[in-house]
């Protein structure tokens, strides 16, 4: 018993070493490198299916501020997921500008895809800003038009 507990302690002790010699991820690694960058679109395919999910990226950007490689992590319940909602964020990536002082650097970010109601052939795509990392895209149908009330007719 008293090995066991010995045991529990130095794998305790042992994790917060190893936390503690990793580099926290600053907040100037995330939006706040982008020069510009345009939301990604919410794939037409993947709001038919009712597909939503969060991409998780890392963009490591060359001495010149380009990125040279985009590593992504996607997180779904759905199976297409990754092949679904992964080709837009990176485009949108790909097309964006990154400013100077982040040239070299990894630049974490995180999409978050919400689908709500129904699929609707021109969707309403908000985004939102929802922490310095993570930018939210969500699909709202397009509202129903109510009718006009009729004010005529009073009893």
């Amino acid at each position: 018993m008293r090995t066991a507990f010995v045991i529990a302690i130095s794998a305790l002790f042992a994790s917060n070493v190893v936390k503690a010699q990793q580099p926290p991820v600053a907040a100037s690694d995330g939006f706040s490198c982008f020069a510009n960058l345009g939301a990604p679109d919410y794939p037409k395919a993947a709001l038919d299916a009712h597909v939503d999910g969060s991409i998780w990226t890392c963009t490591h950007l060359s001495k010149e501020g380009v990125p040279e490689k985009i590593d992504v992590d996607v997180v779904s319940s759905w199976s297409k997921g990754r092949e679904l909602l992964d080709p837009a964020v990176e485009k949108a990536i790909r097309a964006a500008k990154f400013k100077p002082e982040c040239d070299g650097k990894t630049v974490r970010a995180v999409f978050q895809y919400k689908f709500h109601g129904e699929a609707t052939p021109q969707p309403k795509i908000e985004t939102d800003d929802a922490g310095p990392n993570l930018m939210v895209i969500s699909s709202e149908p397009n509202p129903v038009p109510r009718p006009a009330r009729n004010t005529a007719f009073r009893r």
